[in-house]
């Protein structure tokens, strides 16, 4: 720490210039008002080797008792907050420094934007609610303090691991280093694009230093996992955030808008740039991705995927064999057909609740109104087509042969597998004649499964669920479909709803839910089931290979495996309520206590090597 006179009076900007044309930046500090009493000055530095070098230069020269540290680009949102941040320093003499972003539990790689943050109200950041949070660091591009500490420009020599530098020599001279609350307006622009630049050898080398030095102080463990968690354009992966919070392991949020079954060279090289400059050690996503394998395989990084559906076309890419895949179904005779196209690391793993948890107090009378019902099933009827159009041009024998296929599976959940290798070769045949060049071409996956899951599965769904609904329309029905429902006589079709603010509300209201399974899922136990049991929902749904080893069927859960015995016991739940809400209790807390998603991901986070 530096002891010398410093003016109480006084306001020094600082700001190291590599461009050396500062108007701009001059501009933006003139808009800020002066508290009375006080002057300001600015200090634009030139020329400099380092940014603590050049904020050693100006920290020389100025005698002002309050210093503000900014990047050229920084841009002052309120004229107020010289007013702010000296009242707050007069009555905080603990308070070394401020920060308008800031973070309580630093990223392992060292990188404070990488971090969670807090400052104001913004995508950047959680808001402080209070007068100040207190932080172990804070971001580069607003840095206050009232007292003089030199800049470590012997260590730190890049222009970016500064800011984390100077935080740690004020922790080291006992002052709290602190966020403001900013409840009437940030105190600068939210930068959602930092200046961190992975290629600069610079820089790699002082954030190197940095994990060698600062690592035991910020508590960052030698072995410590970074994990990008990967939302696709089609996939949002949310559900993670919180039980990664919860395991402890530090993570960024990767929203690129890359489509999941994206292979362009561009995408690659966003993600590949991406996980450099976030120093990850493994990502996470619900499905697999080839390109995402692809990625991860050429840096070493661990990749696991949580996979929901079934069949999953990826899952028989090449990319399927890096070593680096942990990859985690559902579905257990998805997991013996990935290792015997090459997958290494294949786990079976049955999916999770993963919604908000709902008590009547959550229920409006809007609510009740839109969701109270006998009975409902919400969720797709087919409605596409492509199926019907396969069959009006399918030869006699051809159409033969699948309707024989169809009636043998249609209205049948007796836990045979009804489809695979049903249809005949040469009606695979057929099919795969009128199908695109570019589809037969780039099929990764065996002919006879990809048009039995998409043409027989489909057309068994749709005319199923047409007669699922039909039958039970006399029972006080509501159906919530994103399908038009032009088949349906008489049955009104509600909207799509909202899988986080509106589904459990519906699963919660109905008496009873039914559930039904796409036959190409020949064992797994779909993500609704978990969802509708763990809001306390009633569920009787087609009885599926893996529902006995997970749940106690007529305690827990109900299941039928024709339409008779799901119309009987709709009959009776209806008719017994005590009955029906004790199988919903017992399911719920089944599916709370051991199907939640903070204990499943954490068996897979564990099986990765993710988490000690």
């Amino acid at each position: 720490m530096i002891n010398r006179l410093l003016n109480d009076k006084k306001i020094c900007i600082i700001a190291c210039i590599r461009k050396g044309n500062d108007e701009e930046l001059i501009s933006e500090i003139s808009k800020l008002c002066i508290p009375e009493g006080f002057t300001v000055e600015y200090l634009g530095v030139t020329e400099s080797v380092s940014m603590c070098a050049g904020y050693n230069e100006a920290l020389e020269i100025s005698d002002a008792k309050y210093k503000i540290y900014i990047r050229e680009n920084t841009k002052f949102q309120r004229t107020d907050i010289l007013y702010s941040m000296t009242e707050q320093f007069r009555i905080s003499p603990e308070i070394g420094m401020i920060g308008a972003f800031g973070t309580d539990r630093l990223s392992t790689d060292m990188v404070t934007e990488h971090s969670i943050l807090y400052g104001p109200a913004g995508k950047r950041s959680i808001p402080v609610d209070e007068n100040y949070k207190e932080v172990v660091a804070i971001t580069g591009d607003f840095m206050a303090t009232q007292y003089d500490i030199k800049w470590d420009e012997s260590n730190i020599t890049d222009w970016y691991m500064y800011a984390l530098s100077q935080c740690l020599s004020f922790r080291h001279s006992g002052y709290k280093i602190v966020v403001p609350g900013q409840m009437d307006g940030a105190w600068i622009e939210e930068q959602l694009e930092h200046n961190y630049d992975y290629s600069d050898e610079t820089t790699e080398k002082c954030r190197r230093y940095a994990l060698v030095n600062f690592s035991e102080e910020m508590d960052i463990k030698p072995y410590a996992i970074r994990c990008g968690i990967m939302s696709f354009e089609e996939i949002s992966a949310e559900d993670f955030i919180l039980p990664l919070i919860f395991a402890g392991i530090d993570f960024s949020v990767i929203e690129l808008g890359i489509s999941i079954n994206s292979a362009k060279t561009e995408d690659y090289d966003l993600l590949n740039s991406y996980l450099l400059e976030h120093h990850l050690n493994a990502v996470i996503s619900y499905n697999f991705s080839p390109l995402l394998s692809k990625v991860c395989n050429s840096l070493g990084v661990r990749y696991v995927s949580w996979v929901f559906d079934c069949p999953q076309q990826a899952l028989f890419d090449e990319q399927v064999k890096n070593p680096v895949n942990y990859i985690f179904s559902f579905d257990k005779k998805q997991v013996e057909t990935t290792k015997k196209c090459g997958g290494i690391n294949v786990f079976h793993q049955p999916l999770a609740f993963t919604v908000a948890t709902i008590t009547e107090y959550d229920i409006t009378a809007d609510d009740t109104d839109r969701f109270s019902c006998q009975v409902s099933f919400i969720g797709s009827l087919y409605e596409d087509d492509i199926y019907e159009h396969v069959k009006e041009k399918l030869s006699d024998v051809a159409l033969k042969d699948y309707e024989e296929a169809f009636r043998n599976a249609y209205g049948m959940w007796d836990g045979l597998d009804r489809i695979t290798g049903s249809l005949a070769g040469s009606t695979i045949a057929e099919m795969q004649a009128m199908d695109s060049p570019d589809t037969v071409n780039n099929l990764k996956m065996n002919a006879s499964d990809y048009y039995i899951g998409r043409i027989l599965a489909r057309d068994l769904a749709n005319k199923e669920r047409i007669e699922l609904v039909s039958r039970l329309n006399k029972y006080g029905l509501r159906l919530f479909s994103g399908s038009s429902g032009a088949q349906l006589e008489g049955i009104t079709v509600g909207p799509r709803l909202n899988s986080k603010t509106e589904l459990p509300k519906a699963y919660y209201l109905s008496k009873i839910n039914i559930g039904t399974t796409l036959h190409s899922i020949t064992s797994g136990i779909p993500l609704r089931t978990f969802e509708v049991m763990g809001v306390g929902g009633f569920l009787l749904t087609n009885f599926q290979p893996e529902i006995p080893e997970l749940f106690e069927i007529g305690k827990e859960i109900e299941v039928y495996k024709d339409f008779d015995e799901m119309e009987d016991k709709v009959k009776f739940y209806l008719e017994n309520e005590e009955a029906r809400k004790q199988i919903a209790i017992n399911g719920c807390k089944a599916v709370r206590e051991n199907y939640n998603i903070y204990k499943q991901l954490g068996k897979i986070l564990e099986q990765a090597g993710l988490i000690f």
